[in-house]
């Protein structure tokens, strides 16, 4: 008896704690931006929990009112927290509303706009107006369309509510799978660096080379990393970091600052780095060339980045770096590989050898000599006549 009753309590609480742990790994769990309307329905919600979709509909209805206004949803098939951080100088336009509202994660929400009692209700594409009384959900794919077209459907619908949702995240079990194997495999070799302007990454913490020394592995920095300057030409953003360096006989503080301007409008460039030793200036690192990416934009090189300086023999090293502005996760990528990178000089070497042998068959087709005569000189004449 007594075991039966242990065996009911696990199955119990084995049922409880997979009802708690699967939703909050859902892949339908994305966040709402929902604006527009003059009623307000703010929810205290806790960014770090799942809203439920009770909670949702509550603000939805207390948006809506009494009244039926017209309604308008954004679906992006994909969507997740990530894609709002890329596109936020378009989306900020929407925080001009009084009545914009922010919820982070809600399990599958567009169930609720499709249950609101809207008899006249419509899935669209080309979306040209939405009238009183209306719920019209349209598919997007651009986000930074989604300001701009309620703008223009706003003008002829004055009254109008909008939201913008999806219909699943697909980065969200991909981050946590990645972060999974980072923690069981403890791989502390990896170089992130995160300030308030600048995400900075390389798959190996960096390795300094003296004169003709062995490389030092320098790890991860030993203080926060501090960043000052507004990355422009007359005030380069100047990026502090701190290592300790040296061998066992003899430690030392090896300080970098990485200069990050503006030389050319809406680049980024990054072309020395000054190294200090115990607070007193060493010498300028330089790369040739220049790193340098577009704005939104992340550089990214797969082979090794150095930053030298031939007089004093010192060489700072990457491995695979990448790093991007104003963000917290990186965009499409410059990649120091230009365009005649090995695959490219490879399929250029290719076409041309077949173009080669190509044009050799066609000469050599032109030089076929057919026979012009068909006749014996030594035999009879062959003759036709008329009435043949």
């Amino acid at each position: 008896m007594m075991n039966s009753q242990l065996f009911l309590k696990w199955i119990i609480g084995f049922v409880l704690v997979i009802s708690i742990v699967v939703p909050n790994f859902a892949d339908d769990v994305v966040p709402v931006l929902i604006w527009g309307g003059t009623n307000s329905g703010k929810l205290n919600s806790n960014p770090f929990e799942k809203i439920s979709q009770t909670d949702l509909k509550d603000v939805v209805e207390k948006k809506l009112g009494e009244s039926q206004p017209a309604v308008l949803v954004f679906v992006k098939t994909n969507f997740c927290t990530e894609d709002l951080t890329q596109h936020s100088k378009s989306l900020a336009r929407l925080k001009q509303y009084k009545s914009f509202e922010y919820i982070p994660a809600v399990d599958s929400p567009l169930t609720i706009f499709k249950t609101l009692p809207y008899t006249n209700q419509s899935m669209e594409e080309e979306l040209e107006s939405v009238s009183e009384g209306q719920l019209v959900i349209t598919e997007v794919t651009d986000l930074d369309s989604v300001a701009k077209t309620f703008d223009l459907i706003k003008k002829s619908t004055p009254h109008l509510v909008a939201a913008l949702t999806g219909n699943y995240c697909s980065y969200r079990s991909e981050r946590g799978k990645r972060a999974a194997e980072m923690v069981a495999s403890n791989n502390t070799d990896v170089f992130l660096i995160e300030t308030q302007r600048l995400l900075f990454y390389a798959d190996h913490t960096p390795t300094l080379k003296i004169n003709d020394s062995d490389p030092i592995d320098l790890g991860n920095v030993i203080t926060n990393v501090t960043e000052t300057g507004d990355a422009t030409a007359a005030s380069p953003l100047i990026v502090k970091m701190e290592f300790n360096a040296g061998n066992e006989s003899a430690q030392y503080k090896a300080t970098f600052d990485f200069e990050i301007n503006v030389e050319t409008t809406g680049y980024y460039t990054l072309r020395r780095v000054n190294m200090s030793r115990d607070d007193e200036f060493v010498a300028n690192l330089e790369i040739r060339p220049a790193i340098y990416w577009a704005n939104n934009f992340s550089y990214h090189c797969a082979q090794h980045t150095k930053f030298v300086n031939k007089t004093h023999g010192i060489t700072l090293s990457f491995e695979n770096l990448q790093l991007q502005m104003d963000t917290k996760i990186f965009g499409d990528t410059y990649d120091c590989v230009g365009f005649t990178s090995i695959p490219i000089w490879s399929a250029m070497f290719v076409t041309a050898i077949i173009t080669i042998i190509t044009l050799w068959g066609i000469l050599m087709i032109m030089d076929i000599r057919t026979m012009d005569r068909f006749d014996d000189p030594k035999g009879k004449t062959i003759t036709i006549s008329a009435t043949d």
